[in-house]
């Protein structure tokens, strides 16, 4: 029999420490686990108010304990929910303790924390705040809020989008929240978030709503940013300022509201002063011309705008303009304007609702491709207009416009009678009503021009104009 030589002993005596430690390992390992699965739990309730109490459940094993702080309305949705987002809260926790013990091969010392507070707003509305403390080694690495706003009578969460006026757009509320931070937010993580409204937490109370963010959501840290509802209050819905607004508060917003009126009031004084000046130093009048383009005519009409280098607004009928695109293309290239006249000159107060429709959006789009521009002025055929197709009209961004001096020039037929209708009525802001379509017009409108030219006036687009002669009465109506 052959002796062991001593390094073979050697290499045995090593295979067994290593076999050892692996054993050791092994068993730390499975006592870290049951160190997590054989916990102590104690459940306490404490009852907030007659229908809602606090579940308090406390974990203990060794080293490592859970305090979960959780409120219980006997409403099933609303307490399921609740329940289901901290039981994950928590085993999310227990799991990275657990990958982290067997990565260390020792007992981390471990707490984890879910405190709830109940805040009451107003007729069995409440807000929730769950704030989540997590501490490894005795170092608290991480915070969070999470927050839930429900209504007991109606056993439903609502949600912040619930609330809100759609009024309220991704851009508006980032300047809300930017103006009211004490960090420079990151827009541009702010519109990637599809979802925020639906899903950010918010709380209130009497004077604030309140939003937290998590560290990398707006800015590196948590946020937590309070928008007074002095600014906030005009985008919330009926029903929820009724909720939210105290009347404390809703006595102030009134005063400010006030104070709003009056300063706008007085703005707008100004301003119409600073016009009025500005229209009466400059003569400003604007030529508007109906019913084209005409072949014949409107060429004619152009060549003396040249002449006496003056710009004028020409209503077009769409079905004229989709025969004649080059008379069109010329008006734009001159620096003059496009408006809609309707399709077939229909009387808007005699047709049928789809009729209406045709002639007011049909319209739009049929002179929008001929121009390439979007028409942005509508003129109703005779000027008959109600209250549903004044609607029609401004939903498809078109404002009506209308005249303060009618040259008759479709009934007179005579050029003499079509200028001393100007030269008599003329005025600073008008609005000059004449139509393409007429050879009469065209032969009078250089007279015109020439004694709106030794006059001063100048002649610009309606859209020039509009701004000198808003909260007056001369042919422009915007639908407010």
């Amino acid at each position: 029999m052959r002796s062991i030589r001593w390094y073979t002993w050697i290499g045995i005596v090593i295979l067994f420490l290593i076999a050892t430690a692996g054993f050791i390992k092994i068993f730390n390992s499975i006592n870290n686990m049951a160190h997590y699965d054989n916990m102590n739990v104690k459940v306490e309730s404490e009852e907030v108010n007659h229908q809602i109490q606090l579940d308090i459940e406390t974990k203990e094993a060794g080293d490592l304990t859970s305090v979960k702080s959780i409120p219980f309305t006997q409403v099933k949705n609303i307490d399921q929910t609740i329940k289901k987002w901290a039981n994950e809260r928590e085993q999310s926790f227990f799991t990275e303790m657990k990958e982290s013990d067997l990565l260390l091969d020792y007992k981390t010392s471990a707490h984890f924390s879910l405190e709830s507070q109940i805040k009451p707003i107003k007729d069995n509305i409440y807000n929730i705040v769950i704030t989540e403390e997590q501490s490894a080694e005795q170092t608290s690495n991480y915070k969070n809020m999470k927050t839930y706003t429900i209504n007991l009578d109606e056993e439903e969460f609502i949600h912040f989008e619930d609330i809100i006026k759609k009024s309220l757009s991704s851009n508006k509320l980032f300047k809300l929240l930017q103006n009211n931070s004490e960090s420079n937010l990151n827009e541009e993580k702010f519109q990637e978030k599809d979802d925020f409204f639906s899903n950010v937490d918010w709380t209130i109370n009497k004077n604030d709503i309140i939003f937290y963010f998590k560290a990398g959501d707006l800015s590196k840290q948590n946020e937590k940013v309070e928008v007074p509802l002095m600014q906030f209050y005009s985008y919330l819905k009926d029903d929820y300022y009724e909720a939210f607004i105290t009347d404390e508060l809703d006595e102030s917003i009134k005063l400010q509201q006030e104070e709003e009126r009056k300063q706008k009031e007085e703005e707008r004084s100004e301003k119409e002063a600073q016009n009025k000046e500005a229209l009466q130093s400059r003569k400003m009048v604007a030529l508007t011309f109906d019913d084209g383009p005409d072949p014949e005519n409107t060429p004619k009409i152009l060549d003396s705008l040249q002449a006496y280098n003056a710009k004028a607004t020409f209503f077009n009928l769409a079905n004229n303009a989709e025969q004649n695109p080059d008379i069109v293309q010329r008006i734009t290239n001159e620096g003059h304007e496009i408006g809609n006249h309707s399709i077939s000159h229909a009387n808007l107060n005699a047709v049928k609702r789809q009729k209406a429709e045709q002639e007011i959006i049909n319209s739009k789009q049929m002179i929008e491709d001929v121009t390439g521009e979007e028409i942005t002025l509508f003129r109703p055929p005779y000027g008959n207009f109600e209250d549903d197709t004044q609607k029609m009209i401004n939903d498809s961004n078109q404002d009506i416009i209308m005249w303060s001096l009618d040259t008759k020039d479709w009934d007179s037929k005579n050029t003499n009678e079509i200028y001393q209708t100007v030269k008599n009525n003329v005025e600073p802001g008008s609005i000059i009503l004449m139509h393409d379509i007429h050879e009469v017009t065209a032969d009078a409108l250089p007279k015109i021009l020439s004694y709106l030219d030794n006059e001063g006036y100048e002649l610009v687009t309606v859209s020039e104009l509009q701004p000198y002669i808003e909260g007056t009465n001369n042919g422009a109506y915007f639908g407010y």
